[in-house]
């Protein structure tokens, strides 16, 4: 009976704790994204404060560096986005006549099979409209002003986070006291060691994954091809997902561009199977069994925290879901779940 109270305890706690997150959303996102970045970042300063260099030339060079490379590509996208939405009525406007023989194709389909008709210029006008697009502009512009004023409270935990976090092994021994300390210390670096080869590797995939593209749509010569292959470096943190739309939206961009279906067709499969070998044979390689959530997990995850968290969640579902996994592993009551939500290694499989 304990065991089963102590159960139900537990998923009342983090029933509360998600619910919190669901609150506190525009506090904690900054604040795990700085947690990812700075945990990136620690082994580097480790081996730097090996060789004798002070903490008061680390923090600060890492810092400003890391933070100036990240505000430089964000300037880059919002001006390559405002180039974009300047085009605009030229691309929907393109992209309105190269759908329209499709669209007539799926009208005499539906007379002949359904006999039912669809107003295609009625529907085409609808998303061509001024209001239509007027919102959609505001929409983006308004993502990148909350991204913008987001990033000065990221800036803040970024630099706490990176001066802190080396002197973790004291401050987990003072809030465990003796007795818990090894415990906690060692689940604690389990979980920062998983994270940091997480995010490592799946920053170096996403960005072949963004070079293979960008040259790719160089060579086609799709226009914005810069905007697209930092979309997809970006979207390939979102499973499944990400990867479908990383490749749908230049591939969109070529229809709209070429004269002929088959060249954005060639484009099309030449994107699709790069992203198939990265994503399916190079990335499960290189993050082997230990960081491998099954398909219905992360499908949930992607769910859960897109729900919880909108496109931040979305990015953030897997280095979430992992370091989700590895705490409830550190609690006898749950380690069966955790256990659950990955995959079993090969001395599991026949």
């Amino acid at each position: 009976m304990k065991w089963a109270n102590s159960r139900i305890e537990i998923i009342f706690l983090l029933i509360v704790i998600f619910y919190l997150c669901y609150l506190l959303s525009s506090i904690l996102i900054p604040l795990v994204f700085a947690f990812l970045f700075a945990a990136l970042f620690q082994p580097m300063i480790i081996s730097l404060r090996k060789k004798k260099i002070h903490n008061w030339i680390i923090f600060p060079a890492i810092a400003f560096i890391s933070l100036s490379l990240i505000f430089g590509i964000i300037l880059i996208f919002s001006t390559t986005i405002s180039e974009f939405i300047n085009q605009k009525d030229y691309l929907l406007s393109s992209l309105g006549h190269r759908f329209k023989p499709l669209f007539l194709w799926f009208n005499e389909m539906s007379k002949t099979y359904l006999n039912s008709e669809i107003n295609i210029d009625e529907a085409i006008s609808t998303i061509l409209t001024s209001g239509f697009l007027s919102k959609t502009i505001g929409s983006i512009f308004n993502i990148l002003g909350n991204f913008t004023s987001s990033f000065l409270v990221f800036a803040f935990y970024y630099v706490a986070f990176l001066a802190s976090m080396p002197s973790y092994k004291k401050f987990l021994k003072y809030v465990s006291g003796k007795d818990n300390s090894e415990k906690i210390i060692s689940g604690y670096e389990k979980i920062l060691k998983s994270i940091y080869t997480y995010v490592k590797l799946k920053i170096i995939i996403s960005l072949v994954t963004a070079i293979f593209m960008y040259i790719t749509l160089i060579i086609f010569g799709v226009k914005f091809s810069f905007i697209w292959a930092f979309l997809a470096f970006l979207l390939n943190f979102i499973p499944i997902l990400g990867s479908l739309l990383a490749v749908i939206l230049p591939a969109l961009m070529g229809i709209i561009q070429f004269d002929t279906f088959s060249t954005a067709l060639l484009l099309l499969i030449i994107l699709v199977s790069g992203q198939m070998i990265l994503g399916n044979f190079v990335e499960p390689v290189l993050m082997g069994s230990g960081l491998s959530l099954n398909t219905v997990t992360t499908m949930f995850g992607l769910v859960f925290w897109g729900f919880l968290w909108g496109a931040a969640g979305m990015l953030l579902s897997v280095p979430l879901i992992v370091m989700f996994k590895l705490l409830i592993e550190q609690i006898p009551e749950l380690s069966a779940i955790g256990r659950l939500l990955g995959t079993p290694g090969k001395e599991f499989q026949e």
